[in-house]
């Protein structure tokens, strides 16, 4: 225009500054428009150039975070290490026990078999047919057997005898063999049972009527290392012909050890 002049740089920096400060608030707008229609994706992005470590705790809902691997690994450890604790434990406990049940079986000391022979009461029944000839009792090297014979010299008989491994044992019976000057005065391993009964009860052989006995003599059969078995003879009860059988016999034994 003519007469006109150009504005001096102070006032065009003053007009820019007033246009910029008119048209913030429709940026603002377009900027706020723009961010609510960006998606999970384009917020990955920008959060890609956000400045390094530029989010602190104060920005950050924690509920909403997992565990980082770190920590994953580190309760992983306490778990495992909790594991073998308790196992170690179950095994002390285990050890614990079994120690408790060897002394349990010991007393003084000694184990349960060093004192299986000590007042051991028991009451023993049989039914036999003729011809048997069975273990009752034993204890270490002595034994008590029963038979049942049909005939022997005319006789049927149903005896209880003792056996034992150890030479020069003891007994206490129909014929006693408890000790002397010779051999023979000792119960032998090689005895033979009309020698060592303790118990005894006969009748004619083919007789088929029933005979039971009781109030028999006490007996003893015992070995020179110490064991032995004692019998009630009070308590014993023989019979031929009755209960069913052949030979029947209900007698009180006892185990025990001298020495």
């Amino acid at each position: 225009m003519p007469g006109s002049r150009r504005p001096s740089l102070p006032t065009a920096l003053a007009f820019t500054a007033l246009l910029a400060a008119i048209a913030v608030p429709a940026y603002g707008d377009d900027v706020a428009h723009v961010a609510a229609k960006l998606t999970k994706k384009d917020g990955k992005k920008i959060v890609k150039v956000l400045p390094k470590n530029s989010i602190t705790g104060k920005q950050i809902k924690e509920s909403s975070l997992g565990k980082v691997p770190s920590a994953a690994r580190a309760d992983n450890a306490t778990n495992a290490t909790n594991a073998t604790n308790a196992a170690n434990a179950a095994n002390a406990a285990n050890a614990a026990n079994a120690a408790n049940a060897a002394n349990a079986a010991k007393l003084e000391g000694k184990s349960a078999s060093d004192f299986a022979s000590g007042g051991f009461v028991r009451r023993i029944s049989r039914k036999l047919s003729f011809g048997d000839d069975v273990e009752l009792i034993s204890n270490g090297p002595v034994s008590l057997r029963a038979g049942c014979v049909a005939d022997e010299a005319g006789q049927s008989i149903i005896r209880v005898y003792a056996k034992t491994t150890e030479a020069n044992s003891f007994l206490d019976g129909n014929d006693d063999l408890t000790g002397g000057a010779a051999a023979t005065n000792f119960l032998q391993p090689a005895t033979v049972p009309v020698e060592s009964e303790l118990w005894t009860s006969t009748q004619a052989t083919g007789t088929a009527t029933p005979l039971v006995q009781n109030s028999i003599d006490n007996g003893f059969v015992a070995a020179p290392s110490g064991p032995m078995i004692s019998g009630d003879g009070e308590e014993a009860v023989l019979a031929l012909h009755a209960f069913g059988t052949d030979c029947a016999l209900r007698v009180q034994v006892a185990t025990d050890s001298i020495g």
